[in-house]
């Protein structure tokens, strides 16, 4: 243990105090630096927290927005372990923490840009969606707490045409997904807003493809106001197998920007047949893609889906708030005859008075009024950090979620996580 501690104390020191307000390192600007220590609870092991973080920016040129990203070193030394064996003894560091690539993701937290009509990101990924939400639905990379891949999300607006691109991990891709899209008509009236996409998602550990074609139109805009109209098609496989497992989606949303914020409200109604399932890759898939625990407890998602052919109508139903002071939240409802109804809850708040918030509660299979307070099978986090006095803060964690356990990783285990750490920041 001794090793490690000079080791996390060395690099710490040089992400802390290496870096001046300006680097010369590439024109690198630091924005914020903090430590922090803390304790936590993780399914029963006592661990002691030890982090270093900095937020950095960099502009290449005067034309374009800065790239900034945010780099941590988090180091977490297990004081007490509830199955010595069959995990790692204890004291010492949680190797699990940095013995794979996939654990890149807790060191580099994001690299992101954000143009006029380009953006992208690395890192963690959470809440993205491509498209209408049809194949990919508000899509979390780091859902597993033992995996923290570096993903990639990237989206360009052309005006007369763009696209999205997905990678779950950029060291060992596992889901990659993409959208295309044209606008064919030009002119001043609404017709100009005609839209036509097609999408591929693919999943090589599962040997899953799915594919869907979309078009949409804005038949009404004002101020920033806007209505949407859009029909969907996606199934399971390549356009020749569809009769078997696919789905039909129709919605509209509805664009609110004003003074204190923009609301976005979007529904749809569906009509689901096969193994098909809408927003197949979601916010719980990477577990899901191994053990569906919250609907089918010991299988598979697509082998859940095979076994269980459906013929279903469905609907949807999601609401999105953004605030300039940077508060986000969402609420998105689905359900469908043959599953049951299923809730995704988000907020984001990043300053309240120097309070900031994060919270995410996803629930499956709900099926009568007793189900939806109950956080069986769900999966809920919650956060808060309040700056007490000048550089210092504290910070409190709580979270059931599911980790991959048992034969060959394929049982998902739910467990509980706390956690409470004190630190101190500074701004440049």
């Amino acid at each position: 243990m001794t090793a490690t501690l000079r080791l996390f104390v060395g690099f710490a020191l040089l992400l802390l105090l290496g870096l001046p307000p300006r680097c010369a390192v590439a024109a690198w600007r630091v924005e914020r630096a903090e430590a922090g220590f803390g304790l936590a609870l993780d399914a029963g092991d006592r661990i002691v927290q030890l982090s270093a973080a900095t937020a950095l920016a960099w502009r290449p040129s005067p034309a374009l927005q800065p790239v900034r990203a945010a780099l941590a070193l988090p180091l977490r030394l297990r004081i007490r372990d509830e199955a010595p064996l069959a995990k790692e003894p204890s004291p010492g560091p949680v190797r699990t923490d940095f013995d794979h690539l996939d654990d890149l993701g807790r060191y580099v937290r994001a690299v992101r840009y954000e143009g006029t009509t380009t953006s992208w990101r690395l890192g963690e990924l959470a809440g993205v969606r491509l498209g209408h939400g049809t194949l990919v639905d508000r899509y979390h990379n780091q859902i597993d707490p033992d995996r923290a891949p570096v993903g990639a999300f990237a989206a360009w607006d052309q005006d007369l045409w763009g696209g999205e691109l997905l990678v779950d991990d950029v060291t060992a891709a596992g889901l990659a997904a993409g959208r295309l899209f044209v606008r064919p008509l030009s002119g001043q009236s609404w017709t100009r807003s005609l839209t036509a996409g097609a999408s591929l998602a693919v999943d090589r550990r599962e040997g899953l493809g799915l594919t869907g074609f979309d078009v949409a139109v804005q038949p009404w805009h004002s101020g920033g106001r806007a209505l949407t109209l859009y029909g969907d098609v996606a199934a399971l496989g390549l356009p020749g197998s569809w009769a078997a497992d696919h789905g039909l989606h129709a919605g509209l949303a509805l664009a609110l920007p004003g003074p204190a914020g923009e609301v976005v409200v979007s529904a749809e109604v569906r009509r689901l047949r096969g193994a098909y399932r809408p927003g197949w890759f979601d916010t719980l898939y990477d577990v899901e893609r191994v053990d569906r625990f919250s609907l089918h407890a010991g299988q598979g998602k697509l082998a859940a889906s095979q076994s269980r052919p459906i013929d279903s109508p469905g609907a949807a139903l999601a609401v999105d708030v953004r605030i300039p002071a940077g508060i986000q939240a969402s609420a998105a409802f689905d359900w469908s005859r043959a599953e049951g109804a299923g809730a995704r809850l988000w907020l984001l708040a990043p300053d309240i008075a120097g309070l900031q918030l994060r919270a995410l509660l996803v629930r499956r299979g709900v099926r009568a009024l007793s189900d939806v307070l109950s956080l069986d099978g769900s999966l809920a986090a919650a956060s808060a950090r309040y700056a007490v006095v000048g550089p210092w803060f504290a910070a409190v964690s709580a979270a059931q979620r599911f980790r991959l356990a048992g034969p060959d990783n394929r049982q998902a285990v739910g467990q509980t996580e706390l956690s409470a750490s004190v630190g101190a920041e500074g701004r440049f």
